[in-house]
């Protein structure tokens, strides 16, 4: 595949996933040049931003450097371009610009009727849930915390990462080996958090590597999927011990090990 392609297949993929519909993206790239037509203040201040912002994320060269760790720094841009505010200012200037007190109404009342046919319900695509719980977390992720911090107000743990990305958010006095990304960005010899993550995600992890690891860099805690079981008396060679299970996973604690800084 082409760089060119690439690109294309790369900003269609992140555009289809995280931004919204082709309908209306286009309806605020019509209101962009209403608006460069219409109006002098809001094109400098507003328009021409937004239309650079536009070009750079067209742009083959930035998509390239922007993807070089990952499509989720390329996508994060597409936010940018704010479609709700532009499309909004066009219409309101489109309506005062109308003459009749009566035809205001009618306008405004097509608009809204067109941006309800043109949009689509958020949950279709896969890129999006629904929240689930109060703390928009996975299911499972609050019990198994609540769990640890049952045991140590203040734990330091090796979690799977199914489960780690939804930890960091549930409370801040948890401090995890890696972060979400860890599993996406890292091969497993680039770091010692990528390989750890690398290796719980293994259908037969090396847990000989997790525990010894974990002991050996402070983190108490280790959140292991509970169908790829650990073989007998390995945790507890490191000083582990299970503690007990929820959501598929077991959970194991060294009481004894010194905690990082």
């Amino acid at each position: 595949m082409t760089a060119d392609n690439t690109f294309i297949a790369g900003f269609l993929e992140s555009f289809h996933s995280y931004y919204g519909n082709k309908a209306m993206f286009m309806i605020a790239v019509v209101s962009c040049l209403y608006l460069i037509i219409t109006t002098r203040r809001e094109r400098r201040r507003l328009v021409f931003p937004m239309l650079f912002i536009l070009v750079a994320i067209l742009n083959p060269v930035f998509y390239r450097l922007t993807t070089e760790h990952g499509i989720y720094w390329y996508w994060r841009f597409l936010w940018m371009f704010s479609e709700t505010i532009i499309s909004a200012l066009a219409i309101t200037r489109l309506i005062k610009a109308v003459e009749g007190v009566y035809l205001k109404p009618v306008f405004f009342t097509a608009f809204c009727v067109l941006i309800i046919m043109c949009g689509s319900y958020a949950f279709r695509t896969s890129a999006f849930s629904k929240a689930r719980s109060l703390e928009k977390l996975r299911i499972g992720t609050a019990d198994i915390c609540d769990m640890i911090l049952e045991v140590d107000k203040t734990p330091h743990v090796v979690m799977c990462y199914i489960h780690a990305s939804d930890a960091r958010q549930y409370d801040g006095d948890i401090t995890l080996y890696f972060d979400r990304y860890s599993y996406e960005v890292n091969s497993p010899h680039n770091t010692h958090e990528g390989k750890m993550c690398w290796e719980l995600e293994q259908t037969s992890p090396d847990y000989d590597y997790v525990f010894s690891t974990a002991a050996l860099d402070g983190f108490n805690f280790i959140v292991s999927y509970g169908n790829r079981p650990v073989a007998p008396g390995l945790a507890e060679s490191y000083g582990y011990r299970n503690i007990g299970g929820t959501a598929g996973v077991d959970i194991w604690y060294n009481q004894t090990v010194i905690e990082a800084e």
